[in-house]
């Protein structure tokens, strides 16, 4: 199996494009070898498998296999990664516009040598949650991007996040998981985040999760509405928000091509 491995502000993905392939054979890239691929120390190691799916009203179709073998319905990063794995394989000179298929519905990105900005559609509001976790008290705003977010406010930072991230994730207030965002409004008005997220744990970044906590920040008065930076342990991403939907601007870079047997 031939893969391409790509990593967004250190969220690091195996690209998987099936879309020559038979239905049996695209089948085999199923969420059981999605958890075996995703094993750093007997697989190939990443926080998720992203297959490309023929799609007939796009240029594929994105499935993300998360590196515990669940499927998620979205993801930010992987999205930026799939767009720069689909502009790699066409001729071009300056901007590529790909279309990709999600469970967030049809997006849009843009790719540059530089960076890639892809549309993540609506963020819809589900409110602030106050909830007992363990006898704690915590207090947050959910969000849906495709998939689902919470974001609370952590002094702690990645300490937070490890601490209250399992802890939320399994809490009844969230039938499907949740990514779990803590943030932290730095002096110089960036919204430094840390992410436990559903599937994968503590990760470098997560893009749905740095466009939760924009649109939490703008919905809570701490910045300013339509642009926010969000600063994660892997770098920084820019968050815009045009006519109600929420674009994001990042890296994403090709790592390298491999094969595997099996």
């Amino acid at each position: 199996m031939q893969f391409r491995k790509y990593e967004g502000l250190g969220n690091d993905f195996i690209v998987v494009d099936t879309r020559a392939w038979s239905a049996e054979a695209r089948d085999l890239v199923s969420p059981e070898r999605a958890r075996a691929l995703c094993d750093r120390h007997f697989g190939i190691g990443a926080d998720g498998v992203l297959r490309l799916d023929p799609a007939s009203d796009a240029d594929a179709r994105m499935r993300v296999f998360n590196a515990d073998g669940s499927e998620a319905e979205m993801c930010g990063n992987g999205l930026r990664c799939v767009a720069r794995a689909l502009a790699d394989g066409r001729e071009r000179q300056g901007a590529v516009t790909v279309e990709v298929l999600t469970g967030a519905g049809r997006l849009t990105a843009t790719v540059t040598p530089e960076t890639v900005e892809a549309d993540l559609g609506v963020a819809r509001d589900d409110g602030r949650l106050t909830l007992d976790v363990d006898g704690e008290v915590v207090t947050g705003r959910a969000l849906d991007l495709g998939n689902p977010h919470f974001v609370v406010d952590a002094p702690g930072g990645r300490d937070t996040a490890a601490r209250l991230g399992p802890r939320l994730q399994r809490h009844p207030a969230f039938a499907r998981g949740v990514n779990v965002s803590c943030r932290v409004l730095d002096h110089d008005g960036v919204l430094v985040l840390h992410v436990w997220e559903r599937g994968c744990g503590l990760t470098l970044a997560c893009g749905t999760g740095g466009a939760a906590t924009a649109s939490a920040a703008w919905l809570d008065g701490l910045v300013p509405r339509g642009f926010a930076r969000v600063r994660l342990p892997g770098g920084e991403l820019t968050l815009i928000e045009r006519a109600g939907r929420l674009a994001q601007r990042g890296p994403a870079r090709l790592v390298y091509r491999g094969e595997i047997d099996g």
